[in-house]
């Protein structure tokens, strides 16, 4: 499964990236970035541990989960809904889910108003 970080600039999705990963990734420069953070983390579940001496298969296969850090919604300077780039929006069409990170850490932050946009 692919999961897609997205949010407006500066609203922490790399780090969100990083504590669900523990891949360090240099954030972006206001959302700019070329190439979106992939990093694949392995979904621990002692279920399966207990069920391959059981079936004695030849592979075990553990889940995944894909995390892809995508970048800014939106492009500085541009008005809401515009600003995507193409390398963006096919990246975001190649994900099973996006997860909409929205900051509430800052003074001057309003997490609705950032939902709403």
């Amino acid at each position: 499964m692919q999961i897609g970080l997205i949010g407006l600039p500066l609203s922490g999705k790399s780090t969100v990236f990083q504590a669900l990963t523990g891949v360090r990734a240099a954030p972006a420069s206001y959302g700019r970035r070329d190439e979106p953070h992939v990093a694949v983390v392995r979904v621990p579940d002692d279920r399966l541990e207990r069920l391959v001496p059981l079936f004695n298969p030849q592979r075990t296969v553990h889940a995944s989960v894909e995390f892809v850090d995508l970048g800014a919604l939106r492009t500085p300077g541009a008005e809401p809904g515009e600003g995507f780039s193409p390398s963006f929006l096919a990246a975001t069409r190649n994900v099973d889910a996006l997860a909409l990170v929205v900051g509430a850490y800052l003074p001057d932050s309003d997490p609705k108003r950032d939902l709403e946009e």
